[in-house]
């Protein structure tokens, strides 16, 4: 008989993952030339526009990669100085990041994610995030800091977009129910939104949370991944920012740089104490002395990445425009998208009228699509409070993206 296993364990079991489900039944039958029924990607977020050149580029620089010293154990929080040197061209900080006393690096965002809210949140208390939101964020505020979302439901009237007063009857509701919010989390651009908070919006948000005395954390994961024509503001170049100690950023490499499988988070804090217990949880989340290595010869080459960033600005729109035509010809509603790698398609026409419970019906379409050979991201996934909702990646080459659209919303495509 298998003894059990401790609380912690036990309650990782009930926390939904039907992002990673997509992924699985993805991994279990890929798509490819030699395999052309197998499952086509297009609900995880990653960046395959920029690989034509961004393969020979690291392998060029993995050339004779390990010496001597990384053999042994180096900086638990990562080799800040290039990267804080990148964002502080790419930002426009106010105040330029400080490498030594602002940054460290994780394995990863969910690692970021995960690190932060063990720092700012006790078992229990509660984190506001508007909906629908990252369903990750599941896992990496809840699975060890054991922290509570605090659902703050959005509408399509508002674009799916947070506003103050969305805020105040969240902490309301949280209040009544004995929660004590400690954290705002924003990401920004959103996601599955796919949309960028501008300026304004973002200063009323903020100035909410430093009226309530309480963190804000900005995940700003897609900043350089804008293709329309609304400007992105890093709250890091805000100067009028109303609490600069406790407003924190996140970033990494995944989305920008097109980088998923590297697995490097950083986390951005002027919040010196904070900045102290990151870097003590870096013990368990460091990331590889070769990882390190590679990003600091790959970020010294600043001339071919400032290429890089314009050049993947260039390419997803492009590719957006593209995708866009393709839907209209299809009839498909969506939300108009202005950065990250995704379009929110409103699927409501789908929905089978025979399932009273439109949750319900919107996971059956969800499984029909994964059995006609296409996985797409369904709005349950990020606690979309309007059932009907779809998140499509478009950041794939075109001919396994058009055969996609074709399996999931019929040949006339």
């Amino acid at each position: 008989m298998s003894l059990p296993l401790s609380k912690l364990a036990e309650a990782s079991f009930l926390i939904d993952q039907p992002l990673i489900a997509g992924i699985r039944r993805y991994l279990s039958n890929p798509y490819s030339e030699n395999n052309p029924t197998g499952v086509i990607n297009l609900g995880t977020a990653e960046n395959q526009l920029m690989q034509p050149e961004l393969l020979p580029k690291l392998n060029e620089l993995s050339a004779a990669l390990v010496s001597p010293e990384m053999l042994s154990y180096g900086l638990f929080h990562g080799s800040n100085d290039l990267f804080a040197a990148f964002l502080n061209r790419h930002l426009n900080p106010v105040v330029p990041i400080d490498p030594a006393e602002e940054v460290t690096i994780q394995s990863g965002c969910t690692s970021t994610v995960n690190n932060i809210i063990q720092a700012l949140t006790n078992p229990g208390d509660g984190v506001l995030i508007p909906t629908p939101y990252y369903g990750g964020f599941d896992f990496d505020t809840r699975m060890y800091a054991q922290a509570k979302i605090v659902e703050v439901p959005t509408s399509r009237e508002s674009d799916f977009t947070v506003t103050v007063a969305d805020l105040d009857a969240a902490m309301i509701r949280a209040s009544e129910q004995g929660v004590a919010v400690k954290v705002f989390l924003l990401a920004n651009p959103q996601n599955p939104q796919g949309t960028i908070i501008g300026k304004e919006h973002l200063l009323e948000l903020l100035q909410w949370c430093a009226d309530k005395q309480i963190h804000a954390i900005v995940d700003e994961i897609y900043a350089l991944s804008i293709f329309g024509d609304k400007e992105f503001v890093s709250v890091l170049s805000i100067p009028e920012l109303p609490d600069p100690t406790n407003t924190h950023v996140l970033w990494g490499i995944s989305k920008d740089l097109a980088l998923n499988g590297f697995r490097m988070g950083v986390c951005i804090t002027r919040h010196k104490s904070l900045q102290v217990a990151m870097r003590n949880f870096c013990l368990m989340t460091n990331i590889s002395s070769v990882s390190d290595r590679l990003m600091t010869r790959l970020l010294s080459d600043t001339e071919w990445m400032d290429w890089f960033v314009a050049e993947n600005k260039k390419r997803l729109r492009a590719q957006y425009e593209r995708t866009t035509v393709l839907l209209d010809s299809l009839g498909i509603k969506y939300l108009a998208s202005d950065s990250t790698f995704f379009i929110y398609m409103d699927l409501h026409h789908m929905l089978d009228p025979t399932i009273a419970d439109k949750t319900e019906a919107e996971s059956k379409l969800w499984k029909d699509m994964m059995d006609r050979g296409v996985v797409l991201s369904p709005g349950f996934a990020f606690h979309n409070p309007e059932p009907g909702w779809f998140r499509l990646v478009f950041t794939l080459e075109w001919k396994k993206l058009e055969l996609g659209i074709q399996r999931a919303f019929g040949n006339s495509a």
